[in-house]
């Protein structure tokens, strides 16, 4: 590994650490203040005495300096997040009956709507104050993006609860990395204006409810559920029940928008439309990302998926592994600078930063171990993917929601490869759904495709033995697993004589 290469890992490294222990330790601003004038103040002196005796810097010493610098403003980023929580508009008003006036930011599942509230109501008077992200629960109706909302309850501060599996779920940060730190539940709603203003983001709503209404009007449930699941809906459209037989079968991350579903399917695409050559392959999967962004809304979390996705495509133009890794870790740089809560609060993102890695450095030492899988098909290829990135993520899998398929390497193989081609009949039948003559081929099609889906999950989820809830796995677990990987691969790494940054490149199929 050259020293640039370890210098930037380093600084990434220091900066994510610096804001996990910050937020976990709660250090102090005047201690990362010592951490960082001791650390500059060893750096100028070592400066010094390179000017005057000539001495190199020792580099184990520089890159523990770049450690602790970058640790400490790493600590400093998550103090400016706290700061900042101190000074919202509605701490004021907690635990308190208010009427709130509110624009609608976004539909969520279980009649919940996110609200971007600028306005509260005292004495009859309407106050601005500054505008702050607030979950509405309990939401009844049609609501369009942008929509002013008149809504009277008590505002409260969110609180864990027990999720059904038995598992604590820690509500509390799921909202927090999205910047929601209040909540109405129960409440109602005064008043509601339609907003006729004419918006992107207007626009693009508008376009997703029109695509999900074309797909619903040719395709029944509960195949029009998952094909507009995998395409722009996400999991909270599905039935109870297939959501149920997904988890087990270990294919929920088809129908979940995050990096992590993206980054599967996008390679999954490279790897069937790469037939017509590379260059093909990636203009396709490219235009498929911009197409998805558009299809969801534009939603923040959805172009967070987006950037993940768009860096393991970049990953693709370069054959050299080591670019394919500063990639990563320069986009994981900028994300958790962005919103620092990403690294500690944010599963999506983790699932998406451990699959991309994955994929860039597992795939390949996997695939060359399945000596007798055949390359017909793609088959070697997409198994080696899907069992790599299944290694790396079950520990945090296992830390973050407990669920243990076993069957999941058997049912990606055989349901992943028909994704992308769900997604294209998914796109095709909502573009040209009135004009039936043309789109009723397609939408069968889909129909017969989407149907051995939902069945082949089924069928998966009821063999015995092959899904396991676990209800405790400690983080202490999680991170000796992670330790135990990365012992592994020194171990390979030194027995074949071949490190990282040293494998200049992979003879990929496309």
């Amino acid at each position: 590994m050259k020293n640039n290469g370890k210098y930037f890992y380093t600084l990434v490294v220091g900066f994510c650490t610096g804001i996990a222990l910050c937020d976990v330790l709660h250090i102090s601003f005047y201690t990362l203040c010592f951490i960082l004038l001791l650390s500059l103040s060893i750096l100028f002196f070592l400066s010094i005495r390179k000017k005057v005796k000539g001495i190199e810097l020792n580099t184990s010493i520089l890159l523990c300096i770049i450690f602790f610098v970058t640790f400490s403003l790493g600590g400093f980023r998550v103090l400016s997040i706290l700061n900042n929580e101190k000074e919202l508009s509605l701490n004021a008003y907690e635990d308190k009956s208010m009427t709130l006036v509110a624009r609608v930011s976004d539909e969520l599942n279980n009649n919940k709507l996110l609200l971007n509230v600028f306005a509260v109501v005292e004495n009859g008077e309407a106050k601005n104050i500054s505008p702050e992200n607030m979950i509405y629960d309990n939401a009844v109706g049609i609501f369009g993006y942008n929509d002013t909302l008149v809504v009277k309850g008590k505002i409260e501060r969110p609180k864990n609860f027990d999720s059904k599996d038995g598992r604590d779920f820690d509500y509390v940060s799921y909202l927090k990395r999205q910047g929601i730190y209040h909540e109405m539940s129960f409440g109602s709603i005064v008043e509601q204006k339609q907003n006729d203003e004419i918006t992107l983001r207007t626009i693009l709503y508008r376009i997703k409810n029109w695509f999900i209404g074309n797909v619903e009007s040719l395709v029944s449930e509960p195949e029009s559920s998952l094909a507009n699941g995998v395409t722009l809906a996400g999991k909270g459209v599905l039935p109870k029940d297939v959501q149920t037989d997904f988890v087990k079968a270990g294919l929920i991350h088809i129908v979940v928008l995050s990096g992590y579903n993206i980054a599967i399917v996008i390679r999954a695409m490279m790897l069937l439309f790469g037939m017509w050559g590379r260059r093909f392959g990636i203009i396709f999967a490219g235009v498929g990302i911009v197409l998805f962004v558009i299809m969801t809304g534009g939603t923040p979390p959805v172009v967070r998926s987006a950037i993940m996705a768009s860096i393991t495509l970049l990953g693709t133009l370069s054959y050299k592994t080591v670019l394919q890794n500063r990639a990563l870790f320069g986009a994981v740089f900028v994300m958790v600078f962005w919103n620092p809560y990403s690294l500690l609060y944010d599963a999506s993102f983790a699932l998406s930063m451990l699959a991309t890695f994955a994929i860039i450095n597992c795939a390949e030492p996997v695939k060359k171990s399945l000596t007798k899988v055949t390359e017909k098909f793609q088959v070697k290829q997409i198994l080696s993917e899907t069992l790599a990135t299944q290694i790396i993520v079950l520990p945090y899998l296992l830390y973050e929601i407990g669920n243990l398929s076993i069957v999941a390497p058997i049912s990606n193989i055989i349901i992943l490869p028909l994704i992308p081609w769900i997604m294209l009949l998914t796109f095709i039948v909502g573009m040209i759904a009135f004009i039936p003559i043309v789109s009723l081929p397609f939408a069968g099609l889909l129909i017969l495709l989407s149907s051995f889906v939902i069945w082949g999950a089924h069928f998966l989820a009821n063999i015995p033995f092959g899904y396991f809830q676990i209800r405790y796995f400690p983080l202490w677990a999680m991170g000796l697993c992670y330790l135990g990987f990365y012992i592994f691969a020194l171990w390979i790494e030194r027995k074949r004589g071949v490190g990282m940054e040293k494998v200049e490149s992979y003879d990929l199929p496309y």
